[in-house]
């Protein structure tokens, strides 16, 4: 399997991409970048601007609000997709907890993707209204309308 064919793969397991078709997944693993971080490599630290998406290749990384761990990531877990679709604040510090590969998606690298590829934006709203709904009902809030 080729990196690229990996590349694709690990983007069409990721909730945000999966109405995705296989071509518009080629597109956007094309405008991702790989990084390889050593483990206690701090990816992103809560309250800063949220400029990168991130999906776990290898490896594993924890999330901590507040100092305090909220999470696990391992390999084909993402974070960042907030600072794609909407910028603004990490809402976690993510730090590598093992030796990481990763796949990162800029925010400039996924607007001029969406310009690009202009029936990606669609879809990606539809999921993430899909997503709203289903935190809304787990957390038992009613959206306000």
């Amino acid at each position: 399997m080729t990196s690229q064919d990996r590349r694709v793969e690990l983007l069409h397991s990721v909730w945000l991409f999966s109405d995705c078709t296989d071509d518009e997944v080629a597109h956007i693993a094309k405008a991702a970048t790989t990084r390889e971080v050593a483990a206690g490599t701090e990816l992103c630290s809560e309250g800063d601007p949220g400029e990168e998406f991130f999906a776990v290749v290898d490896g594993a990384a924890e999330a901590r609000k507040a100092g305090k761990k909220v999470g696990t990531l391992d390999a084909g877990s993402c974070f960042g997709e907030m600072a794609l679709i909407a910028g603004g604040e990490r809402m976690a510090t993510v730090v590598t907890t093992a030796p990481t590969s990763l796949l990162v998606l800029s925010r400039a690298n996924f607007t001029s993707l969406l310009a690009a590829v202009p029936t990606v934006a669609p879809k990606l709203m539809q999921v993430m209204g899909q997503r709203i709904r289903e935190l809304a009902t787990a957390s038992g809030n009613a959206l306000p309308f």
